[in-house]
C-alpha cells in the first residue's frame, strides 16, 4: 500500500530538487509525495523556531504525515546575517544587493543552512534535520531561476550553485544534507509514517 508524505511548498524548484534528492527513498518505502503549497506564517526567531512553528502550522492543516523545510544564508561578516530573512533581503535588495552588502568586508563567508522539520498528527513535536554548506558571497554567476543561487559560491568549488549541474548541486547543497539526515532517520525509523 502506498502511503502519502506531503511536503508544503509553492516553490517549484524546492519541489524539484527534494524529488530528486529524497524521491528514490521515499519509492522505496512505497512513500509518495505531494506538494501542497499552504501559505503558513512565518514568525520571527531563531531558525529552529521559525521552522517548529511553520510545521506547527502545517501539521492544523494537513490530514497526514508533513514534512517542510526552510533555508538561511548568514554571512560571516555579519555575525550571521541576514539569516532566515534572507528571502526577505532578497526580495528587497535583488542579488546584486546581497552582494553590496558585503563592500566593506574582507570577509565574504557564508553559510547556507536548511532546516527540514517532520511530523505526523499524533507526534507532539516535530523532527528537525539541519544541513549546512559552506562557502563565499561573490558576483551573481549562472542562472537566475532559484534564489540567491547565482551568488553563493560553495567551499572547494570554483562555480555558484547556479551555474552547476542540477546533480552536482544535490550532491553538496544545504539541502541535500539536511535531506540526507531524513533519509537516515528513515532507515533508521521502522515506524516512521
Amino acid at each position: 500500500m502506498i502511503k502519502k508524505l506531503y511536503f508544503i511548498t509553492g516553490n517549484p524548484n524546492k519541489l524539484r530538487e527534494l524529488k530528486e534528492i529524497l524521491g528514490p527513498y521515499l519509492a522505496a518505502k512505497n512513500v509518495e509525495l505531494e506538494s501542497l503549497p499552504l501559505d503558513l506564517p512565518e514568525i520571527q526567531g531563531t531558525p529552529d523556531e521559525i521552522i517548529r512553528d511553520k510545521i506547527r502550522h502545517a501539521r492544523q492543516r494537513v490530514n497526514g504525515p508533513v514534512i517542510c523545510e526552510d533555508v538561511a544564508l548568514g554571512f560571516t561578516a555579519l555575525n550571521g546575517l541576514p539569516g532566515a530573512y534572507i528571502k526577505w533581503f532578497l526580495q528587497s535588495l535583488g542579488r546584486e544587493g546581497l552582494v553590496r552588502i558585503l563592500e566593506g568586508y574582507i570577509d565574504k563567508s557564508a553559510q547556507a543552512e536548511c532546516r527540514v522539520a517532520y511530523i505526523r498528527p499524533h507526534d507532539v513535536e516535530p523532527m528537525v534535520f539541519l544541513g549546512v554548506c559552506k562557502g563565499s558571497i561573490v558576483a551573481p554567476k549562472g542562472s537566475t531561476e532559484f534564489g540567491w543561487d547565482p551568488v553563493f559560491m560553495p567551499e572547494g568549488y570554483s562555480e555558484t550553485f547556479a551555474e552547476m549541474p542540477q546533480e552536482e548541486k544535490n550532491k553538496i547543497s544545504h539541502r541535500f544534507h539536511a535531506l540526507n539526515a531524513f533519509i537516515r532517520y528513515i532507515h533508521e525509523t521502522e515506524d516512521w509514517i
